[in-house]
């Protein structure tokens, strides 16, 4: 049996109250009150709350780790890149509720004062490097700033885990879905960005 470290209980801490208060509602004096331990080797062990909560998601996608967190291969075609990544990130959202919470949070507390100002955890560093070799290849146009290619991809993935099911009644229907939703981001990244947009002929509704 593995011996519990501090680190271990300073991330259950955090994770329990992060979720249940979110990133403004939580103090650093709450989680080491509640992981047991002294301000200083809080501190010592994460720096700061911003560092905190970036760990404290990484732990989540460390925990899962299986096929759901796996980035798929860049020796793939750019489409079954896509359908292999929304096929696992969908599973992994819909299996560990606490990461969509705190997503959620950082909605949520995007205008207050106390605003979560976190780069990306390691795993969205990888991600991002996938997705700059597909521009290097072509099949992401190099109009797009790859960090709004990639915050995209992620929002269509985790929008998917909260009202897919109201939608998607078979296995059948969510392959479907992520037919949608990969021939949608093909689309999108492929073609070169617009700044005039004509809306002259839309159909009034």
């Amino acid at each position: 049996m593995s011996k519990v470290t501090t680190k271990d209980k300073v991330l259950a801490a955090a994770r329990r109250l992060f979720v249940e208060h979110g990133f403004a509602g939580t103090s650093m004096g709450n989680i080491a009150k509640l992981a047991g331990v002294t301000h200083s080797l809080l501190f010592h062990h994460f720096g700061n709350k911003e560092k905190l909560w970036g760990e404290v998601k990484q732990s989540i996608i460390n925990e899962a780790s299986d096929e759901s967190t796996m980035i798929p291969s860049t020796d793939l075609s750019f489409r079954d890149f896509l359908q292999e990544a929304f096929n696992n990130n969908i599973h992994f959202f819909e299996d560990n509720p606490d990461i969509i919470r705190l997503i959620n949070w950082q909605r949520l507390e995007s205008k207050t004062q106390e605003t979560i100002k976190v780069g990306l955890t390691q795993n969205g560093e990888q991600w991002l490097a996938a997705f700059q070799h597909y521009q290097s290849t072509g099949d992401i146009h190099s109009d797009h700033k790859i960090e709004f290619v990639l915050k995209y991809y992620f929002a269509i993935a985790v929008s998917a885990s909260l009202e897919g099911q109201a939608f998607i009644k078979n296995d059948a229907e969510f392959k479907d879905y992520i037919d949608f939703c990969v021939e949608r981001c093909l689309l999108a990244f492929q073609c070169a960005k617009t700044t005039n947009v004509d809306f002259t002929h839309r159909n009034s509704l």
